[in-house]
């Protein structure tokens, strides 16, 4: 009979990749959504200096 292999190392890996993946995802979201924000207020102080002229 065949011993049975140690995939230890792969599950950690698999886990690590899959940590690592969803931090990154999180962050582009992060810097996406501020940027958005930054933009949107922006937009609206352009908006209120071209109405009071």
């Amino acid at each position: 009979m065949s011993e049975i292999p140690d995939t230890t190392a792969y599950l950690i890996a698999g886990y690590t990749l899959f940590v690592l993946g969803t931090a990154a995802y999180i962050i582009y979201l992060t810097v996406k959504w501020k940027k958005i924000v930054r933009l949107k207020s922006e937009q609206a102080d352009l908006l209120k200096r071209r109405q009071q002229h």
